[in-house]
């Protein structure tokens, strides 16, 4: 998911720069997203629709401002590697591998 495509409709509006977790390691709770501006915004995983090739968002409002995630949220970047990390896109649940 790493550099994915963020896209309305055909638009491309940037790429996935990181996956953020709860502080708990459980849940995927959004995508910090660059915009082609390098601007970066944060996309809840409610609102986003991950696809074969690209996430897809229904309105450019759904990208918010990253602060609050980034201090109550764990970067995947981040996190202790315990066990290697598995995230089901669909369900937004956090598997260890090897557990």
């Amino acid at each position: 998911m790493l550099s994915a495509p963020v896209v309305i409709g055909r638009q491309v509006l940037g790429h996935v720069s990181e996956l953020v977790l709860d502080p708990r390691l459980e849940r995927l709770v959004g995508y910090e997203v660059e915009l082609a501006s390098g601007t970066r915004r944060f996309l809840p995983t409610g609102v986003a629709s991950p696809g074969p090739v690209a996430i897809e968002v229904a309105s450019l409002l759904h990208l918010v401002e990253p602060e609050y995630y980034r201090r109550h949220g764990v970067p995947l970047a981040e996190a202790p590697q315990t066990a290697p990390l598995e995230i089901d896109l669909d369900s937004g649940d956090v598997l260890r591998r090897g557990r």
